[in-house]
């Protein structure tokens, strides 16, 4: 599996702290997004980026750069205490066999890189049940992992896992599902100054409402 670690992401919505990119092969198939090409890091310069990690070469500058997953654990060993990074800011969890499945091995390294850090990330690794138990696992030793919903009422179906759940909402803000979920809307998609490094609502493992998206 193949993950680039960027020590301060030039994402502006993020802002200036560590990031990662773990190759488009690692997105499940039953992604909606990825079934229908729509996909937010397609765009811009995450596209350019998501391009790289499976090649590790930096096309602009066309040097060669790490994207072993070892290599990038290691980066995360190294990062202070405390330290907020995001893992994927394209990308899903690295997966054993089909990309459905989550590979727990290699995510009991990140956990314990991870370890007296403030690592959080998105997975839409839902279909297989035995993968919440590896997500739990995962929240409960200080990672966070939030569960990327298809749709409101796929959200209000992921309720009863008790983990953290993000959604695309739509056009418009809402502030609850169908079934009468809390929803808090990204505030950056209200207020661009307002990054993830300044946020920290996806980072937080236990919460009571469920972080929305708009649709670009």
């Amino acid at each position: 599996m193949k993950t680039r670690f960027t020590r301060i992401s030039k994402n502006r919505k993020v802002g200036y702290i560590p990031v990662t990119t773990t190759e488009e092969s690692s997105c499940p198939n039953s992604c909606p997004l990825k079934k229908k090409n729509i996909c937010y890091a397609k765009k811009g310069h995450t596209r350019m980026t998501w391009q790289e990690v499976a090649i590790g070469i930096n096309r602009r500058w066309k040097k060669p750069f790490t994207n072993d997953y070892n290599s990038f654990i290691k980066e995360i060993t190294k990062l202070p205490k405390g330290q907020l990074w995001r893992h994927n800011q394209a990308g899903d969890l690295a997966h054993s066999g089909d990309n459905e499945s989550i590979d727990f091995d290699k995510l009991k390294q990140l956990v314990k890189a991870n370890k007296g850090k403030n690592g959080f990330t998105y997975t839409h690794k839902t279909q297989l049940k035995e993968n919440f138990t590896k997500i739990k696992y995962a929240n409960d030793k200080g990672f966070t992992i939030n569960l990327s919903a298809n749709n409101l009422q796929h959200a209000d179906e992921l309720k009863k896992h008790n983990l953290p759940i993000a959604v695309i909402v739509g056009t418009k803000p809402i502030n609850k599902t169908p079934a009468g979920h809390k929803i808090k809307m990204c505030p950056n998609q209200i207020n661009k100054a307002i990054t993830c490094q300044l946020c920290l609502m996806c980072s937080k493992k236990k919460r009571n409402y469920i972080v929305g998206f708009l649709k670009d």
